[in-house]
């Protein structure tokens, strides 16, 4: 009877996990405020430490690592703030708890339920297919849709999220060539209503490189995307999506001040400390479309806000992981860090949700081939 108890305890936290993962693309508040799924994730948290069934730190060598980052953050968020008397500065330090949060409890999640990674791969799934399920309801009179985010780049950086997961954990299970189709097919909608080029080129590269083995495959995936140019060329969204993506290089935001990479050699003494994210009413000598906004760059903006150092701890994290298991822990991330060249996302949820769960399945393989060589 307890052990039966016990099982329904951990379920519960996988089940609010999946919960979260679908929630996560509903936006009822403004950007920067705490949305409806993160109150799932503060209950999931709450939950997991109330109940701390085998609650420990299973990766010591990325902890560390993430502990330091989140030091620097704090450090250089910290100074800022009082420099300027801007309270907002220190905002990124509770994104980053948060994260951070969500990347911990995922990994004691899988660790703690053999069937985590098959529940979170149908969460994702859900997630998907509930959006597209919706699109009477969110689809709204502008070219580029936002759905239920706040913001088409939202909803291009989640389609491309969301395509990696679901390849990534594919891969560890029997899934079946007809979902494979379908779901491809609902991510490449997303991307496309979002209008977002780095976030479509980024899906497409990702079933290419995930089909590399399979020509066939790649040569009807290809087919399908020059059919649907020529056959349905004469639907406005799948015109738009042309256009936009006819339009790379020249538009206003496909340059480096586009950007707001300027920055970087305009204001050079910001970069050894770090300038922290916000407050950029600080660089006032800046011309382009974001000089009153962040860099529209992950690495962009770690190496401008945090650092050398604060970039360094970054890429060492993934180094750690991919290490051992090389280029299958490399591929989910390549169109992520594709995207990311433009885009920031760096406090997206979902993005350390992917690394946690790559995280987590390098060291159920190192744990199961230490227990196959104590076997033999």
């Amino acid at each position: 009877m307890n052990s039966k108890i016990l099982e329904k305890k951990s379920n519960v936290p996988l089940i609010l996990l999946g919960i979260y993962i679908i929630l996560k693309p509903f936006y009822f508040f403004p950007s920067g405020n705490p949305q409806i799924a993160d109150l799932v994730l503060v209950i999931l948290a709450l939950n997991v430490l109330i109940h701390p069934v085998g609650l420990r730190i299973v990766n010591i060598d990325i902890s560390i690592l993430l502990l330091l980052l989140l030091v620097i953050i704090s450090l250089v968020s910290g100074v800022w703030a009082i420099l300027l008397s801007d309270q907002s500065i220190i905002m990124p330090i509770l994104f980053f708890l948060l994260n951070l949060m969500l990347f911990m409890i995922v990994l004691h999640i899988i660790e703690n339920n053999e069937n985590a990674l098959q529940f979170i791969f149908w969460s994702v799934t859900i997630a998907v297919l509930l959006q597209i399920l919706l699109l009477p309801i969110s689809f709204a009179e502008f070219k580029r849709q936002e759905l239920f985010f706040n913001n088409p780049n939202q909803l291009g950086y989640w389609s491309v999220l969301s395509a990696a997961m679901f390849l990534y954990l594919s891969q560890k299970m029997q899934i079946s060539f007809i979902l494979k189709v379908f779901f491809a097919a609902f991510v490449l909608i997303a991307a496309g209503l979002s209008l977002s080029k780095a976030a479509i080129i980024s899906i497409v590269l990702l079933y290419l490189i995930y089909n590399s083995r399979n020509p066939i495959v790649i040569v009807l995936f290809i087919a399908s995307l020059i059919g649907l140019v020529i056959f349905a060329s004469e639907v406005e969204q799948v015109s738009n999506v042309i256009d936009r993506i006819a339009s790379i290089g020249s538009s206003n935001d496909d340059n480096i001040e586009g950007r707001g990479f300027e920055r970087l050699w305009k204001y050079p003494d910001y970069i050894w400390f770090g300038n922290a994210e916000g407050g950029y009413y600080r660089f006032e000598n800046l011309i382009g479309i974001m000089k009153d906004s962040e860099i529209h760059s992950t690495l962009g903006m770690l190496f401008f806000s945090y650092g050398p150092l604060g970039i360094s701890i970054f890429m060492l994290i993934f180094l750690r992981n991919i290490q051992k298991r090389g280029l299958e822990t490399a591929i989910p991330f390549i169109p992520v860090f594709a995207y990311s060249m433009t885009h920031q996302g760096f406090r997206f949820s979902l993005f350390w949700l992917l690394l946690a769960l790559v995280t987590a399945t390098n060291l159920l393989t190192k744990q199961k081939d230490m227990q196959e060589g104590r076997d033999e």
